[in-house]
């Protein structure tokens, strides 16, 4: 065995290690992942195919792609959350794979290896990998559409176009901030063109970008057709929150500090710096360095970079981390660039030093190190013990403490054994459960006292506002420990107290 196969096994198994060691317990899986859950079982028992994917945080719907996507391991699996979880792991370690093939492409084994190391142990990316939610696979799917780049412009294969498309097509529907692609690939289409070689022809360029198109909207086409009978409504209101001001410019950030804010959260993804200024130092060095190489590579990473914060940096809302999800990959390739740049220039020890602490301190912060919150177990057993309380009556349930902002996980629970809740705003249950997710829970005589209690969200998407609950018109009647949750169990007053 060579050392590059030693050198890649290790890789591979190292970063298998980080994403499948205890998922049961490392695995979240709240609101949005009992969520997805809901519609796909709904999908499987009715055998109708979902037009529509997941609501953003704002309301408008994504493709549905991702339930494609993710559907096969919920079906196969009978539905046990683990199995989607292991699938998504999967593709962790796959997404670790095309980062190595790319940045050995692109600047030689050793930075390839070193890139997609760091790659496999960045917390954020390691604890990602594991969780069911579709922002979580955007990553895998920019890798493969660097990879139709380079098919097209290293290895002039431009029936690589079609895959580009169909990759966009992915990933628009997996984020609205996903269309910076569509742009990205124009610009591309306009450059292979500008640059193209004698003997390559202009209507063969076109031709296949024409297919790359018809990719696109391929993929895109189930959720085109719901989109025409809704008269395209998402994309009329994401159009409206992208590009008309909400707020005035008292209210906006100076754009410098927009920029530094949201480029240094990505690059944090990398190379953890808590200080400001050290972080902008590293951020300029490695961005001066890509445009002054003036080579394709490093212009088109530090392009892509700084035209999608710039982008970003102009959207009227909060910029959430997951937003910026479309740029992960770039600055691994931005360091590698950077590095492919230093590597004569710079003793090589300190080279491998600088890289050692960065790999050494994202490993001190993977969560493989934490208890984990065993959700699913939890949620499980939980939703078990309440059943077997309520006797086959009819019940309601909300929680009094989450880390999720909906109650979608427990419904996925009940769900999937047939033991549907009756709505908390109708009064024909008799039954209400209580349930204190994690430790430390009240005592039911702090319940008593307090009063009352806010139901959590219980739809697909947390737009309403939710009825607030009278504990005087219920008696307490026991509740149960189920791991680091509670379980308090009420009985309404006009039904007849225990």
């Amino acid at each position: 065995m060579n050392k590059r196969t030693i050198f890649l096994l290790a890789l591979f198994v190292f970063a298998a290690f980080l994403r499948f060691y205890r998922i049961l317990a490392l695995t979240e899986f709240l609101g949005d992942q009992g969520r997805t859950g809901i519609i796909i079982w709904n999908a499987w028992t009715t055998k109708t195919l979902p037009l529509a994917g997941p609501p953003v945080l704002t309301g408008q719907f994504l493709g549905p792609f991702f339930y494609y996507f993710i559907g096969l391991p919920f079906i196969l699996s009978g539905f046990h959350p683990l199995a989607p979880a292991l699938f998504m792991a999967f593709f962790g370690v796959l997404s670790v794979y095309l980062m190595f093939y790319l940045g050995e492409k692109l600047f030689g084994f050793w930075i390839g290896i070193t890139i997609a190391s760091v790659y496999a142990v960045s917390p954020y990316i390691v604890s990602s990998d594991r969780t069911l939610w579709e922002p979580n696979i955007i990553s895998f799917f920019v890798l493969l559409y660097i990879f139709s780049v380079y098919l097209v412009h290293h290895m002039r294969k431009f029936s690589a176009f079609f895959l580009m498309g169909v990759i966009v097509g992915i990933l628009v529907q997996l984020h609205y901030p996903n269309v910076f692609f569509i742009a990205l690939s124009g610009l591309f289409l306009l450059f292979i063109l500008s640059t193209r070689k004698k003997q390559e022809s202009v209507l063969k360029i076109l031709l296949w970008s024409f297919w790359g198109i018809v990719g696109f909207l391929l993929v895109l086409s189930p959720f085109l057709y719901y989109e025409s009978h809704h008269a395209w409504q998402d994309f009329k209101e994401i159009a409206l929150i992208f590009f008309v001001p909400t707020t005035s410019g008292a209210d906006m950030k100076p754009l410098q500090q927009t920029l530094f804010d949201l480029s240094s959260r990505v690059f944090y993804k990398v190379i953890p710096l808590s200080t400001p200024y050290l972080m902008g130092i590293v951020e300029f060095v490695i961005l001066g360095t890509a445009f002054l190489q003036k080579k394709f590579w490093s212009v088109f990473f530090a392009f892509w970079f700084t035209i999608g914060i710039l982008a970003m940096s102009f959207y009227h809302g909060t910029v959430f981390d997951h937003y910026l999800q479309f740029l992960l990959p770039v600055p691994f390739f931005l360091l590698g660039g950077a590095m492919f740049f230093y590597k004569q220039k710079i003793p090589s020890m300190i080279l491998v030093f600088i890289i050692l602490v960065i790999l050494i301190s994202q490993l001190r912060n993977t969560d493989i190190f934490s208890k984990g919150n065993n959700d699913i177990v939890r949620i499980s057993r939980t939703v078990s013990e309440v059943i077997s309380m309520t006797n086959n009556e009819p019940f309601s349930f909300t929680l009094t403490s989450s880390r999720s902002f909906s109650d979608l996980h427990y419904r996925y629970f009940f769900t999937t054994r047939q033991r549907n809740p009756v709505s908390i705003i109708n009064a024909s249950y008799g039954n209400l459960f209580l349930i204190c997710e994690k430790a430390p829970c009240v005592s039911p005589q702090e319940l008593e006292r307090i009063g009352y209690v806010q139901a959590l969200c219980y739809e697909d998407h947390c737009g309403g506002s939710y009825p607030t609950i009278d504990l005087s018109a219920w008696q307490f009647v026991r509740n149960s420990d189920v791991l680091d949750g509670r379980i308090y169990m009420y009985r309404r007053k006009s039904f007849g107290g225990t």
